[in-house]
């Protein structure tokens, strides 16, 4: 956490030292010249951005290039580091700093560099002329990112693209997205399980229905109410009707039903593999964001403890804070190279 909070001081200073900020930005200036994709030059040159904070945090005052004229200790740091990467990662590090082997040495120079990095590592028997018989450390499994998560800004989003496509798709939608109840205790209310309120500034849904055993209140609030009012005055008004009926009369729609139709929606918003469960985390943040207190939020999801808030915006939480640490970061890089262009120009 105390590392966290250094990245807010008024005076950042650099990350890494402007003569490895210079080898990099000369590196990703060859690496355009040769052709090669944005998207990889992006990936190499983060990671000799960390190669460059190892070495100069323990071979001070060495440079990304002074490490360039020792691959054994560039080797060892690769190694110590690997214990939390993946093998992936690790290889996508080696070659990074192998090809700027090739751009800061002769040929003969670094031909010989590379091999001693290789040889650096462990080996084990090869198996051909493909395999050089190299043993990269790192976990064997694949470390799987969460999906993207939808924010709380996009759940209009939502609601009005399941609105534009039909008004039972928005109203599915708007309980799906502004609601905390589940859809299996959604397709079975009826309209006099609901109850609409109107307070001038803000309009909302309460409904009302046994979950589990026990009684339980939900709120439909945000635009989905709006879009949900204007699906009730479409239907009978019927109370005894269901919200979501059935092909059959006095049926509901099935939850398969309404999960396809939610579905729907979500894709037509953008966000076709977001789930349930993120819908609500979205909701949760939202009632926050709009001032909520926890307590508050907790009524207006139906949920029986507050810790329930917290779990449900414990995602949004954790991208909030690492946006910021890399806006952050950003900006000392951005210092760094600022600082080092007007250095030069100085002298």
């Amino acid at each position: 956490m105390q590392a966290q909070l250094s990245l807010f001081a008024p005076e950042p200073k650099a990350q890494i030292s402007t003569g490895s900020v210079e080898v990099i930005s000369q590196y990703r200036d060859w690496r355009l010249a040769g052709s090669a994709a944005e998207a990889t030059i992006a990936t190499e040159v983060s990671q000799l951005r960390m190669l460059a904070r190892s070495a100069e945090r323990i071979h001070a005052p060495w440079t990304l290039r002074d490490l360039c004229a020792h691959p054994v200790e560039a080797a060892g740091l690769i190694e110590d580091a690997a214990g939390a990467l993946s093998v992936q990662t690790v290889r996508a590090r080696v070659a990074a700093f192998t090809r700027l082997l090739r751009m800061v040495g002769p040929e003969g120079v670094a031909r010989a560099r590379i091999e001693r990095l290789r040889a650096a590592f462990p080996t084990r028997p090869s198996r051909g002329w493909h395999d050089a018989g190299v043993w990269l450390p790192g976990k064997r499994s694949r470390i799987r990112l969460p999906g993207p998560t939808p924010g709380p800004g996009d759940l209009e989003a939502i609601v009005r693209a399941g609105a534009e496509l039909s008004p039972a798709h928005g109203a599915t939608a708007a309980f799906s997205c502004f609601s905390g109840c589940e859809a299996a205790t959604i397709v079975g209310l009826r309209w006099r399980d609901l109850a609409w309120h109107d307070e001038g500034t803000s309009s909302f849904w309460v409904a009302q229905a046994a979950a589990r055993g026990r009684a339980n209140r939900w709120h439909v609030v945000g635009s989905g109410a709006q879009v949900l009012l204007r699906w009730a005055l479409d239907s009978t008004l019927d109370k005894d009707s269901f919200v979501f009926p059935g092909r059959a009369a006095g049926t509901h729609i099935t939850p398969r039903a309404f999960a396809e139709r939610c579905r729907a929606a979500l894709k037509a918003g953008g966000w076709p593999l977001a789930n349930r469960a993120q819908l609500i985390g979205a909701l949760a943040m939202w009632l926050r964001e709009g001032g909520l207190d926890d307590h508050a939020a907790r009524i207006v999801l139906g949920r029986r403890r507050v810790a329930s808030v917290d779990r449900l915006t414990r995602v949004h939480a954790k991208i909030g804070a690492q946006l910021a640490v890399d806006a952050a970061l950003v900006a000392r890089d951005n210092f760094a190279v600022s600082w080092y262009l007007d250095a030069e120009n100085r002298d």
